[in-house]
């Protein structure tokens, strides 16, 4: 079996950032090339936006890296980018860092209202929606904050159990045990023969296990591996035990890590796959979903079965990114 990358593995929530501060450099560029030739600011203008940011000063200006880092609190997702230092330098003539950072800042929040950005739709990306639901804070430093809210958390929740990971050939492991690693790099095998295998392919199946009793209750439907949680919409997702969170933002790390390796680091992969199974495995041990639970409070039964959704969903993408067929039971 060849290597799969699948769709759920782009949906992290570092590279919409990333493709929100770059659309902003634009804006901040075109918006100070008008200033500077004292036009309006209306799409009637004589000169045209994309003329504008066709000269090739403006697009050097616009770097292809974008430092962007994930704030390490477990209870939150929110990042912070140094790009406005980046851009001005330290010890050069170019501006206060800050200005320019301020003017980032009110690019990105105007593109929060945008259908576009002047060239292209903001709407075409998988997770606009989420983009609605991001916070802008710019400190005195230059830094720019980055917070998703509780409902853009939610948004992203519910792209991530809607979206599908079923390409044909990803669609055919069906395995009930896990496939051998003997194919894998070397630099992977010695990762994937440690004692921490076991609780990557465990998790993948105890997520089978946990929906597959939900499909005979009829909360969830079954297609070979892909399973889908029914009658789900972002009000869903109101996560507030602990175990809830830190699943949620291992989810986050594991997607972003899969983003910024584009799924060529085996053992970058594998240890992203590791740390989501065990936050997993403190999630099935701290979170009830039968039982009382179910009957007292059955939203959040549901919510929690979601979380278990993205999780097998992301468990196999990130073993069939390695050539490793996910369990369906051990």
């Amino acid at each position: 079996m060849n290597p799969v990358y699948s769709p759920i593995l782009s949906l992290g929530i570092h590279p919409l950032l990333v493709n929100r501060l770059q659309k902003a450099i634009q804006l901040q560029k075109r918006n100070q090339v008008i200033s500077q030739l004292h036009l309006p600011i209306e799409p009637s203008c004589c000169l045209s936006l994309a003329q504008l940011l066709s000269c090739e000063h403006l697009r050097s200006a616009i770097p292809r890296e974008i430092p962007l880092n994930r704030v390490k609190d477990k209870t939150q997702i929110c990042y912070v980018s140094a790009i406005a230092l980046k851009l001005t330098g330290r010890h050069s003539r170019k501006g206060s860092p800050v200005n320019l950072a301020l003017e980032i800042g009110d690019c990105l929040e105007q593109m929060m209202a945008l259908k576009n950005d002047g060239f292209h739709s903001l709407d075409d990306h998988p997770l606009a929606r989420v983009w609605q639901n991001v916070t802008v804070r710019v400190e005195a430093s230059g830094w720019i904050y980055l917070k998703l809210t509780e409902q853009g958390v939610a948004e992203w929740l519910q792209i991530l159990v809607d979206r599908q990971t079923n390409p044909s050939n990803l669609a055919q492991s069906t395995s009930r045990v896990a496939k051998n690693t003997s194919s894998l790099p070397k630099n992977a095998l010695k990762v994937c023969d440690s004692t921490d295998k076991f609780h990557i392919l465990y998790g993948h199946a105890r997520c089978c296990s946990i929906l597959r009793s939900a499909v005979k209750e009829g909360i969830v439907s079954q297609n070979l591996l892909d399973f889908e949680l029914k009658e789900s919409s972002s009000s869903l997702f109101k996560p507030q035990h602990p175990a809830e969170k830190n699943l949620i933002s291992q989810i986050a790390t594991a997607l972003d890590a899969a983003y910024l390796d584009r799924v060529t680091n085996p053992v970058s992969i594998w240890k992203s796959a590791q740390a989501l199974s065990y936050s997993f495995e403190e999630f099935d041990k701290s979170c009830r979903i039968w039982g009382e639970v179910m009957q007292c409070d059955p939203q959040l039964a549901r919510m929690r079965l979601g979380l278990v959704v993205i999780t097998q969903k992301i468990l196999r993408s990130l073993l069939a990114s390695l050539e490793i067929e996910a369990p369906f039971e051990l």
